[in-house]
């Protein structure tokens, strides 16, 4: 008897568990069965809606950082241009190896940014008889040694199948600590000179290859 009573004092918990399982299972199926006509529809639905929530929200669109920029356009000069406020127009001359050239400055500042195109026509003979690569190096000369500049990058390209030279540099102008990005174009005669000239440590790289790379010649 007395292994009997044991016997009966260890599979009653296992029993009482596996009653309590059979319960849980025989009260779950019972609900189920008696759910009113529609209720499992608006339970699923209130399932999906509680999913959705949890999911994460689509992300909002970026705002364009260049939306307030302005299109520019020369029709003297055949091109245009991105740039963050319109340019101011002025003539200049300067003497060359070419003899006397004017110079066309478009000019945007912002802050401590300088934005600008430039512009110049060499006469026909001159060009006849010089090499554009050449041309186009002492150009970008001309432009470091107003800045008693250091040259830290240098990148040939081409517009439109017209050659291209771009410079990067650093330098200093009126005391001030400055960082350059230029891209000259020859194009026929005439010689453009995109810059960008910013305080060291200030400038915007993206800002900056987005004017650059916002000259278009117009046809």
């Amino acid at each position: 008897m007395t292994h009997h009573r044991s016997a009966k004092k260890v599979l009653l918990p296992v029993l009482l568990f596996s009653l309590t399982v059979l319960l849980i299972s025989a009260c779950s199926k019972s609900a189920k069965e008696q759910t009113a006509p529609g209720a499992e529809t608006k339970a699923a639905e209130t399932k999906t809606e509680a999913m959705a929530a949890t999911e994460p929200s689509p992300a909002a669109p970026v705002a364009d950082k260049y939306s307030d920029w302005v299109e520019y356009g020369s029709e003297p000069h055949l091109f245009t241009i991105l740039t963050p406020k319109s340019f101011e127009v002025s003539r200049d001359k300067t003497q060359t190896a070419a003899g006397e050239i004017e110079l066309i400055t478009y000019l945007a500042e912002l802050g401590s940014v300088a934005y600008g195109v430039v512009c110049n026509d060499f006469p026909p003979d001159f060009m006849s008889k010089t090499d554009p690569s050449t041309l186009l190096k002492n150009g970008s000369n001309g432009f470091v040694n107003q800045f008693s500049g250091k040259v830290s990058g240098e990148q040939v390209l081409s517009l439109e199948g017209h050659p291209g030279l771009e410079i990067t540099l650093t330098g200093v102008t009126q005391g001030i600590d400055i960082f350059a990005k230029g891209r000259f174009y020859l194009v026929g005669d005439r010689l453009y000179q995109v810059t960008v000239i910013a305080e060291k440590g200030k400038e915007d790289l993206e800002a900056i290859n987005k004017f650059l790379g916002s000259f278009k010649l117009k046809t």
